[in-house]
């Protein structure tokens, strides 16, 4: 598997966690201005196909269609 500039651009991100559990959910803005993409890897279940992780909410902020 290949990463985007052999990773040396990637930024990993450390949200509070007590922040979290008050809130009950993380937000991350990674928006640069239409620049990037956005790759979220969402997956809930494991690889017993149980649900153990919880689930994702993407908030994209899309220009109106003409």
């Amino acid at each position: 598997m290949s990463v985007a500039g052999n990773g040396q651009q990637i930024e990993r991100l450390q949200p509070g966690l007590d922040k979290a559990e008050e809130n009950h959910g993380v937000l991350l803005d990674v928006s640069s201005g239409s620049k990037e993409t956005l790759m979220v890897n969402a997956a809930i279940m494991n690889v017993s196909y149980k649900p153990v992780n919880g689930p994702w909410l993407v908030t994209l902020d899309l220009p109106e269609a003409p």
